[in-house]
């Protein structure tokens, strides 16, 4: 399934780059609908952009985060900055 390779392959990025959610862009209700089928989130400003938070993601992989807590916190604080800049446009 596609959206599992991408997850994974943005799991595998959070090595490299610091990452706290994949965000997406539905093109329409069907996949609108899909993503939600697939818990991802929708941003409530805009209904059709959704995420997944990367804790998530890699909780789906190794059946556990392994996410520090510090490490948490620096993306817990650059998700709040990023999604006031998405909800902002």
């Amino acid at each position: 399934m596609l959206v599992l390779d991408a997850l994974q392959r943005a799991l595998g990025n959070t090595r490299e780059v610091a990452s706290a959610v994949v965000v997406v862009d539905a093109k329409d209700e069907r996949a609108r609908g899909f993503y939600l089928r697939h818990d991802f989130t929708p941003i409530p400003t805009q209904p059709n952009r959704l995420f997944y938070p990367m804790k998530t993601i890699e909780e789906l992989f190794t059946g556990q985060s392994r996410i520090g807590t510090t490490r948490n916190r620096i993306v817990q604080h650059t998700w709040r900055i990023v999604s006031r800049d998405i909800v902002a446009r």
